[in-house]
Parts: structure tokens; C-alpha cells; sequence
């Protein structure tokens, strides 16, 4: 199946109401393709997701269709490649009106969410809401601090503003750990109506910089270099 195949089976789902399929895509940013026990990394330990993979087909010979986040970002949503979605690089805005997973699933019944980090537009057309997924939770732009929620980048010419959304609404949960919530807010959302189908696309911040983390998880790794 292609990912364009992919984005219209919703049609071929609600044919079978009773056997239409919950979906999660998980993004994780930056991560490298040797980062888990299953691909191969001897110092990190990763035995719930190693888990996952023993009893998952494992695509060892899919690749990204961009190096940098937006692009890579565009193409899993929209099943197109990065300038044919409107996002040839970081900066870009996912073409208004695309087909996504969200507005595909949408349109088959589905409960649809998006849930972390967006970095495919910021204007109202380009919002997530606007893509087709009913719920939306996490940030805008491209990285943020793990615990204030501020666009970070480290650059003294670059401002430093909140950015955390729920829907279109600005939240403010300062201090709380932001990987935690984007797992908190999938968990809720999966729970919150069962009975009916649902399509989640989970993208994950970590490990991108600034790779802030709590203790627990320094202590876990507190043999590695700090970078690692």
C-alpha cells in the first residue's frame, strides 16, 4: 500500500464499521536511525519500544523523505513529497485544502487528533484544526523549552515568546515536563469515547534540542556523555 493509497482506505474503512482499525503515527524528532536497542544501540536502553518492534513489522529499508523536520513532517501527513505539500524546507506551511491524515480520517468517521509539535504553518488556514484533526494540543513553531514552553533556539537575536495551544486557544502549563503531556494528552484522548475509531498523530519534541530532561531520566543514563 502507498501512502497515498494509505490516506483514502478511510473510504474502504467505513464500508466496515466494525472493522475499521484505531491508528497512532508516532513522530519522534531528530532521533537518529541507531538511537534504539532494536536498530542496533548498544549504550541506550530502550526495552519498551524494542518491545513493540519484536511483535511490529520493521521497515528497514524506509527512509525519510527530507533531512530537516517540516518537510519530513509534510510528507507523512499529506503522503506527498515535501514541495508537492507546499514545505520544500523549515518554514514552509502545508499546503490549505491538502488531503491528511487528519481531513482523510475525518471524513470517515473517525476521531482525529494531532498532538506535540505541528511546525506546518501558523496561520488559521495552516493550523491543525484546518488539516482536519478535531483536537489539537502542542506548539507551533519549531522547538520549545521543555518546562516553560518558550520557542527556544538558544540565539540572542531570535525572540523567546510561549507557545503552547489547545485548539486555537493559548494554555499555560509552565513547569510541567512537556514529553509527559504529549503522552498524557494522547491517553486521554484515546480513552475519551472508545466505541468510535480513531486516528492520532503523536509527534513527540524529543529527543530535538535543547533536550531538556527530568532527573529520572539522568540518572537511568548517568553513564553516557551528557550530549548522548
Amino acid at each position: 500500500m502507498t501512502r497515498r493509497e494509505l490516506l483514502v482506505s478511510p473510504v474502504l474503512f467505513a464500508q466496515q464499521a466494525d472493522r475499521r482499525p484505531n491508528v497512532i503515527v508516532v513522530v519522534l524528532d531528530d532521533l537518529g536511525c541507531r538511537d534504539l536497542g532494536f536498530l542496533g544501540a548498544k549504550d541506550l536502553k530502550t526495552p519498551h519500544l524494542d518491545a513493540i518492534a519484536a511483535k511490529s513489522a520493521v521497515l528497514s529499508n524506509w527512509y525519510s523523505n527530507a533531512p530537516v523536520c517540516a518537510p519530513a513532517r509534510a510528507s507523512i501527513l499529506s503522503g506527498r513529497f515535501p514541495a508537492r505539500a507546499g514545505v520544500a524546507s523549515n518554514g514552509g506551511e502545508l499546503t490549505p485544502g491538502l488531503p491528511t491524515l487528519g481531513s482523510s480520517f475525518k471524513a470517515a468517521g473517525y476521531r482525529t487528533a494531532a498532538i506535540g509539535k505541528w511546525h506546518l504553518g501558523l496561520k488559521p488556514e495552516t493550523h491543525p484544526n484546518s488539516h482536519g484533526f478535531d483536537t489539537y494540543y502542542g506548539f507551533l513553531n519549531g522547538c520549545i523549552d521543555f518546562y516553560s514552553h518558550r520557542f527556544y533556539w538558544g540565539e540572542p537575536g531570535r525572540p523567546n515568546f510561549h507557545d503552547l495551544w489547545r485548539n486555537r486557544k493559548e494554555i499555560f502549563e509552565d513547569g510541567r515536563y512537556f514529553t509527559d503531556r504529549i503522552a498524557d494528552e494522547t491517553v486521554a484522548f484515546l480513552e475519551a469515547s472508545p466505541a468510535t475509531p480513531f486516528c492520532a498523530y503523536v509527534a513527540f519534541n524529543a529527543p530535538h534540542y535543547p533536550m531538556h530532561a527530568p532527573e529520572r531520566y539522568m540518572e537511568r543514563f548517568s553513564g553516557l556523555p551528557l550530549e548522548r
